[in-house]
């Protein structure tokens, strides 16, 4: 992981997730891109757009990114700052940015949306979770790092997340982590086989990652979010990771990935590794 995309807006909400990507940084030895994307201000037709005032907030956007990477940079000598930022909506610059400067991971802070706020804007994080081609670690606001000694990968247990797992091995390594695969059976399907399925997709990891020790559980609810965010109160993992399964845009607006849901219910971190559906 050589580069990792960390979006701020200066708030305390991205204070926290940015101790995340330092510690982060830390064991990969990654550089930091710190991006800020900020809005152009809409006038009426019939005023003269006020050119200054759109600089104004670019160079205000600049300056604050530089200020942070120096001040970071002093901090961590040891860890390579670097800054960018452009005019437009947070996700879609965000996204844009991810690709562009060739970003292996996007780390950010998330808020949770409720009620119409939910319904007509969502969130950032839930928007990038939603188009992002590179994995994403959304943050909750106010958490401390904790070390990701307890990892819970929630799985459908498809062959194609195997892909995922196998992204997760180096976070295993480098954490020293133990690994538990969460499976929600939402009772359609008979028990028996549902902890069949666990259980073979279970040897397959053992089998091709060489992962050993790999745990498993299965929940019984007929709702996955709730299912797994009951769970995890307990609080004996420090992580959650899920493959996310992108979708194209009539499927987000309507049928939104559990990866989405989560993002907003959760008070863990959660790292959504995308992959194609088949």
């Amino acid at each position: 992981m050589k580069t990792i995309l960390f979006p701020t807006d200066f708030s305390n909400n991205a204070r926290s997730a940015l101790n995340y990507a330092l510690e982060i940084a830390n064991i990969f030895q990654s550089e930091i891109i710190l991006f800020n994307s900020y809005p152009i201000p809409v006038y009426a037709a019939d005023l003269p757009i006020d050119m200054s005032v759109s600089q104004s907030i670019r160079t205000e956007s600049e300056s604050n990114l530089k200020k942070l990477a120096e001040e970071l940079t002093t901090l961590h000598p040891n860890l390579k700052f670097t800054t960018a930022s452009n005019w437009g909506f947070a996700s879609d610059e965000i996204i844009t940015a991810a690709k562009d400067l060739c970003a292996d991971i996007i780390i950010m802070g998330t808020k949770g949306a409720s009620g119409i706020k939910k319904i007509l804007m969502g969130s950032n994080t839930s928007s990038v979770i939603a188009k992002a081609h590179c994995p994403i670690l959304a943050i909750p606001e106010g958490i401390n790092f904790t070390n990701f000694k307890n990892i819970a990968f929630a799985t459908d247990c498809l062959d194609e997340e195997l892909l995922a797992v196998e992204y997760l091995c180096s976070w295993i390594k480098k954490f020293n982590s133990n690994l538990t695969l969460i499976h929600v059976a939402d009772g359609i399907l008979n028990h028996s086989f549902e902890n069949t399925i666990v259980i073979r997709f279970k040897e397959k990891i053992e089998e091709n990652l060489l992962l050993k020790n790999v745990e498993y559980d299965s929940i019984d609810s007929p709702d996955f979010v709730k299912g797994i965010t009951e769970f995890l109160l307990d609080g004996s993992f420090d992580l959650v990771v899920m493959a996310h399964h992108r979708h194209n845009f009539i499927e987000q607006l309507f049928n939104p990935s559990h990866a989405e849901k989560l993002s907003y219910k959760l008070a863990l971190p959660l790292l959504m590794i995308p992959i194609e559906n088949k």
